[in-house]
């Protein structure tokens, strides 16, 4: 592992493979959507990865900017809704707490149970994982963090209508193939 750049809530590093473009086999380094430059010092973004049976079903790297506009399109409800499930659900705020106090930026711990079922994520069929990142770094902070499928069932029965046609339209734009139901971009 290379050294981890500190400040005083989160740490730094180089980012994992599992983040990594699977198609490139390296950090993804332009924006789903406005293809902006992602790996310059100080460019925010995510990058998700969506896995069934352990196979890459889908995955990106988005930058704040643009992410923050797809949230925006959500229907306020779904919106409302998903974060008063993952306040019910999450004590981020105590994960990151307990995974950074032990000075561990190993992979495996930050996503090897689900964010809000707390199984393990590989006995998941489908999962997701999402990590925050800026430039060439990962961020460990709230996230990296995996969402088992039976999670994802949840939120999906918490959205409107609206917020799924936005969803299905996004991912028919961006990935040219009909996403499973199950899977969620969150």
């Amino acid at each position: 592992m290379s050294d981890y750049l500190e400040d005083d809530i989160f740490k730094y590093d180089s980012i994992p493979e599992v983040f990594w473009s699977f198609e490139k086999d390296e950090p993804f380094s332009h924006c789903l959507v406005c293809s902006e430059n992602l790996l310059v010092e100080g460019k925010n973004y995510f990058v998700e990865k969506a896995f069934n049976k352990g196979e890459v079903i889908f995955e990106y790297a988005m930058c704040l900017k643009c992410r923050d506009e797809l949230s925006e399109e959500l229907s306020l409800q779904s919106r409302r809704l998903i974060e008063n499930y993952f306040a019910e659900h999450i004590d981020l705020e105590t994960r990151r707490e307990r995974l950074l106090e032990k000075q561990n930026l190993e992979i495996d711990h930050w996503l090897g149970h689900c964010i809000v079922k707390n199984k393990p994520i590989k006995t998941d069929s489908e999962y997701q994982v999402f990590a925050q990142c800026i430039g060439k770094e990962m961020i460990y902070a709230y996230a990296p963090y995996a969402v088992s499928g039976e999670a994802i069932d949840d939120v999906i029965e918490l959205l409107s209508d609206e917020t799924l046609g936005i969803l299905g339209d996004f991912t028919d734009k961006y990935f040219g193939i009909d996403v499973p139901q199950k899977l969620l971009l969150i």
